[in-house]
């Protein structure tokens, strides 16, 4: 049996993403969201090319929206907003074929 979904929201979760998510290579939906998490969205956040639901809403995540996201081909929903990221998002989002729904504020 393979984890499809990892669902932590309002866990009062504090640290880092760690890098081992990437290796949940069959996950589908990631749901972080309303917790304490800081740091960067990990690159290895590419390795998820099953990932269709990524909800990391209101956290303390930094940095800004990494480009690597658009290696989920099948992503069609991705909420990071409240949280304190910066930067701009990354133009190539236009381009992917599936996404239905993206909250950044």
């Amino acid at each position: 049996m393979h984890l499809q979904t990892l669902n932590f929201e309002d866990n009062n979760l504090r640290g880092a993403i760690p890098s081992e998510i990437g290796q949940l290579s069959r996950l589908q939906e990631l749901k972080l969201n309303s917790n304490q998490i800081s740091g960067n969205i990990p690159t290895e956040i590419s390795n998820l090319t099953e990932l269709t639901s990524l909800e990391l809403q209101q956290n303390r995540l930094t940095g800004s929206i990494p480009s690597h996201v658009l290696a989920c081909k099948k992503l069609s929903m991705i909420n990071v907003e409240g949280n304190q990221l910066s930067g701009t998002i990354p133009t190539n989002f236009e381009h992917m074929q599936v996404l239905k729904e993206s909250k950044y504020s």
